[in-house]
């Protein structure tokens, strides 16, 4: 096949009308998929996916789907009769599409989303992610810094032992609860708790569609400190 054939089969017109169907039922699909799973989970398996499972048969996600209506667009130039001032229309038309999935392309790309709070008359250099967590550790002894050493989340499993060179204590994650609300105990705590543990605990919830109303908590054992605190 010849360069020009690819060019001729990549311009047609019947390519962008069959991606903007599939693209608009996907927008149905997903929009309807968000009662359910919310709004997070029903982008990333409609929108931000590559391929989009339907039971076990593999279609076209909105990723690629936008990417290949953006090359039909672009390939859409290499006529040689749009370049006329009456068809100028149509050229600007095209590139008003090219430059709207490129922003939108780049946005997906490179922005994140979270929450940063901010403290009346304090400041916040941190933004935290409404879809991971991490147990983050601060070590102030220094004058001039703090030293971080964070564990992301998925080293956050019940059982799990985590081990840094930064520190010289192991910790145990005895449990780790996706969705949770802190309530009074009801009797009186083990001696092994310590800190909030002795006059509360965790009561597990179930988690929500959407990460950012979770509230997520964790159980964790400090050993081989060389103390007995």
């Amino acid at each position: 096949m010849r360069i020009k054939d690819i060019i001729n089969f990549l311009k047609q017109p019947k390519i962008f009308v069959f991606a903007m169907i599939w693209m608009m039922m996907l927008v149905v699909l997903g929009t309807l998929a968000q009662k359910d799973m919310g709004l997070y989970a029903a982008q990333n398996r409609y929108f931000s996916a590559w391929i989009t499972w339907f039971w076990f048969v593999p279609m076209p996600g909105g990723r690629l789907t936008l990417i290949i209506i953006f090359i039909n667009l672009s390939f859409f130039f290499f006529k040689k009769s749009i370049w006329k001032i009456k068809k100028l229309g149509i050229v600007i038309l095209h590139l008003g599409g090219i430059l709207l999935l490129v922003g939108g392309g780049l946005t997906a790309m490179f922005s994140s989303e979270g929450n940063m709070v901010i403290e009346e008359g304090a400041k916040s250099n941190h933004v935290e992610d409404y879809h991971y967590m991490e147990l983050a550790l601060i070590n102030t002894s220094a004058v001039d810094f703090d030293e971080f050493t964070v564990f992301d989340q998925p080293l956050l499993i019940r059982n799990q032992t985590l081990t840094h060179e930064n520190l010289n204590f192991e910790i145990e994650i005895l449990n780790y609860l996706e969705n949770c609300e802190p309530t009074k105990r009801t009797s009186p705590p083990g001696i092994q708790y310590k800190g909030m543990l002795k006059n509360f605990m965790l009561k597990e919830l179930k988690p929500e569609k959407e990460d950012n109303w979770n509230r997520p908590g964790i159980i964790y054992k400090i050993s081989n400190s060389g103390t007995s605190a």
